[in-house]
């Protein structure tokens, strides 16, 4: 069983399902069609499934939860309820406060966040604290439109501490990238190679 995220249109034109990217293909084997699930983001604490399967697999909840951990309850278009937690604590953070644990912006990305992004409260990204220091882990894209923006702060919610974090943490300080005003926009295709690839080799070297 594999879980993939969508990259084109899904079933459903909802705002919160296509500005968030939460659409995800469910492959339970090579011969059966693959299932598509959709989370249409209500709010900074809600979600709700669109999906013509007959019931979602937990895996498929984890995967979307990956990407959008603040969400502490999903729920179907009938109201039935898949997932609920206590709602995590949002806060309300000063941009340059956030330290980057990634060196680059992929301007495709970019570009499409630019197009619904109005309003600081539609930032939303994920933290941890070292010392006394807020650390971002998931999100830097959104931090960057919010710099273009000229928003000050932005929304944010503490995240599990992964201990590659403190790796990339250290690669963006000897690189002079101390706030989200310092990491440079580069082509899809540059990023693909500069981030993507050295990252994926990093975590090679990590299991090895």
């Amino acid at each position: 069983m594999r879980v993939e995220r969508c990259e084109d249109n899904g079933l459903e034109t909802h705002e919160g399902i296509k500005n968030h990217n939460t659409s995800f293909w469910l492959f339970s084997d090579e011969k059966s069609q693959p299932l598509r699930y959709e989370f249409e983001i209500i709010n900074h604490h809600q979600a709700i499934l669109h999906t013509k399967a007959a019931h979602c697999p937990q895996v498929v909840i984890e995967e979307f939860l990956f990407y959008s951990g603040f969400i502490s309850h999903i729920e179907t278009k009938e109201r039935q309820v898949l997932y609920h937690q206590p709602k995590k604590e949002i806060l309300s953070l000063n941009l340059l406060s956030i330290q980057p644990s990634q060196l680059y912006i992929n301007e495709k990305k970019l570009n499409q966040l630019l197009t619904w992004i109005k309003r600081p409260e539609q930032v939303i990204v994920s933290v941890i604290k070292r010392g006394k220091q807020w650390v971002c882990i998931d999100g830097h894209t959104r931090l960057k439109v919010a710099q273009l923006l000229g928003f000050k702060e932005v929304s944010v919610y503490v995240d599990e501490f992964e201990p590659c974090i403190d790796d990339f943490v250290e690669l963006c300080r000897r690189n002079q990238k101390l706030t989200i005003n310092d990491l440079p926009i580069i082509s899809h295709e540059d990023y693909q190679i500069q981030w993507s690839l050295f990252c994926q080799q990093y975590f090679r070297k990590k299991q090895s």
